[in-house]
């Protein structure tokens, strides 16, 4: 494709990044965008970034809006991968409900203080990530 780009929403993302661009011949961050040139079939781009997604559901419960991730043109979609990287403080929070769940094409990996969602997909995924606050007690 001559030109496409990646959008964000403004406000809510921030150090914005590109960490590898394969396959692209220029690629580079404007805003809340990421603009590409010359994307070439097979082309790989990873991008970081810190977004602000965490609202509160109550007095002790937190959620974790991601997404619609798509790779769309025209009137149809690509396939895609997207792979979250979710760091939260283990002492105060605890994740307590993934959707969507795991499943073919969606892997959800696990450790303390860290929670990595891995999709393979075609269409759009958004996701959403309940967290619980942890008990002064636990």
């Amino acid at each position: 494709m001559p030109r496409t780009q990646i959008t964000f929403r403004e406000g809510f993302v921030r150090d914005l990044r590109i960490d590898v661009a394969h396959g692209i011949a220029r690629a580079w961050v404007e805003g809340a965008s990421v603009q590409l040139q010359e994307v070439a079939r097979g082309a790989r781009l990873c991008l970081s970034a810190q977004t602000r997604a965490l609202r509160s559901a109550g007095p002790d419960a937190f959620h974790l809006v991601n997404g619609p991730y798509m790779r769309r043109f025209l009137d149809g979609y690509y396939p895609m991968r997207v792979t979250l990287d979710i760091d939260y403080p283990q002492q105060t929070l605890r994740p307590t409900r993934v959707d969507p769940p795991p499943q073919p094409g969606l892997a959800v990996a696990e450790q303390p203080g860290h929670l990595r969602l891995d999709a393979l997909f075609e269409g759009e995924l958004r996701t959403r990530v309940e967290f619980g606050r942890v008990a002064e007690t636990e």
